[in-house]
């Protein structure tokens, strides 16, 4: 595997987005992220010295360890939650070749997360990994954002849930989504009543204004 090149400064800012079923990271200002990785991790003991050691990646999860145990990030119990998250982390600070206490991080936060998930998570940055400035914005807010708008409806076919998020002028409407944890089923995917009836009203106003036009172009000619 070719060695990662930091492109200009290692103050570049870092993206991580830890998801159900995969982990993303890479720099501000690239297309795509460098480092996709299962979000999972493998425990197992070294039997050369008896330390117990984390394996990330599928070839390393694959080395048949007897006495391995897999944890996934979405199914993982409380307090095994922050050690995935934090050993996801520096896997992916790892492959990127930089030092996490010289370079801003941003953070992606999930739909269904809380001020209390997120506080942790700022404090496993701060402290853990010593990071100089933090960023924690919402999955559907960056993905509008992404493609140049701020206004849209965010509608995300997950591994593990899907969602429907109206983001307006660039934050999450409140209340914006039921997510459905029926998985990548578009069928499973539920509009809260607001957000349909706004999509109804929206649908409504463009068919009004359409009709109205042809009809006055035709009454001049």
């Amino acid at each position: 595997m070719p060695t990662l090149q930091v492109p200009g400064s290692l103050n570049l800012p870092v993206v991580f987005d830890v998801g159900g079923l995969t982990t993303r990271a890479g720099f501000a200002g690239d297309e795509s992220p460098r480092i996709v990785c299962p979000s999972i991790v493998g425990e197992y003991t070294d039997a050369s010295c008896g330390t117990r050691r984390s394996a990330i990646e599928l070839e390393a999860l694959g080395w048949g360890q007897p006495d391995m145990s897999i944890k996934k990030v979405y199914s993982a119990r409380f307090d095994e939650y922050d050690s995935c998250i934090s050993r996801l982390l520096q896997h992916s600070y790892n492959k990127l070749g930089v030092v996490s206490s010289e370079c801003p991080a941003l953070l992606s936060d999930g739909l269904t997360s809380t001020k209390a998930s997120r506080r942790r998570a700022a404090e496993i940055m701060f402290e853990d990994f010593g990071t100089p400035a933090l960023c924690m914005a919402r999955t559907a807010e960056l993905a509008a954002i992404s493609t140049g708008r701020t206004t849209a409806l965010v509608v995300d076919l997950g591994a593990v849930s899907n969602s429907a998020v109206a983001v307006v002028d660039g934050q999450v409407w409140r209340n914006p989504a039921e997510p459905d944890p029926r998985g990548p089923d578009p069928r499973g995917l539920h509009l809260p009543t607001r957000a349909r009836a706004r999509a109804h009203a929206h649908r409504h106003t463009r068919t009004h204004t359409h009709t109205h036009t042809h009809t006055h172009t035709h009454t001049h000619t």
